[in-house]
C-alpha cells in the first residue's frame, strides 16, 4: 500500500469519525429536536449559566407550569425520555462535570430521597450545595462571576 493511499484512508475515517459524533449528537435530540437546540448550543459553547435556565425553561414548556408554580411533587410525574436527554447533554458536554444523574448521586450519597425531597430538608440541601459547588461558606455562589 502507497502512503498516498494509507494517508487517504487516514483522511476519510477521520471524516467518518467526524459525521458519526455530529450524528450522535443529533440523535441525543431525536425525542424533540426542536426543544434541545438551544440548550445543546448552550452546551457547546460552555455557557453554563444560559444553558441552566435553558434547562429550566425546557422543563418548564414540559409540564406547563410557570417557575413559581412548580413544586417537587411535579418532577415524580415528569416524563423520563426528557430528563434522560437533558442529563445526557449536560454530561456530554460537560465532559461528566455537571448533569441530573451526578446531582442525584451527590444527594443519595448525603442522605437524600423522595421524603427529603418533598419536605425540602434546608440542612440536607445546604450541604448538597456545598458538595456540588453551588454554595460556599453558606452562601450560595454567583454563577455570573
Amino acid at each position: 500500500m502507497s502512503d498516498q493511499t494509507y494517508d487517504e484512508i487516514l483522511t476519510q475515517l477521520k471524516t467518518l469519525n467526524e459525521k458519526i459524533a455530529h450524528l450522535e449528537d443529533m440523535f441525543l435530540l431525536v425525542p424533540d429536536l426542536y426543544r434541545y437546540q438551544k440548550l445543546q448550543k448552550c452546551l457547546i459553547e460552555g455557557d453554563w449559566f444560559e444553558a441552566d435556565l435553558e434547562t429550566i425553561k425546557v422543563i418548564l414548556a414540559v409540564t406547563g407550569k410557570e417557575q413559581d408554580n412548580l413544586r417537587p411533587e411535579d418532577i415524580l410525574s415528569f416524563p423520563l425520555d426528557v430528563l434522560k436527554v437533558i442529563d445526557q447533554l449536560w454530561l456530554k458536554y460537560s465532559k461528566n462535570r455537571f448533569g441530573f444523574s451526578l446531582q442525584l448521586k451527590a444527594y443519595q450519597k448525603l442522605g437524600g430521597n423522595k421524603s427529603t425531597t418533598i419536605s425540602h430538608d434546608r440542612k440536607l440541601l445546604e450541604q448538597w450545595g456545598e458538595q456540588l459547588g453551588w454554595r460556599q461558606k453558606d452562601q450560595c455562589v454567583n454563577v455570573m462571576n
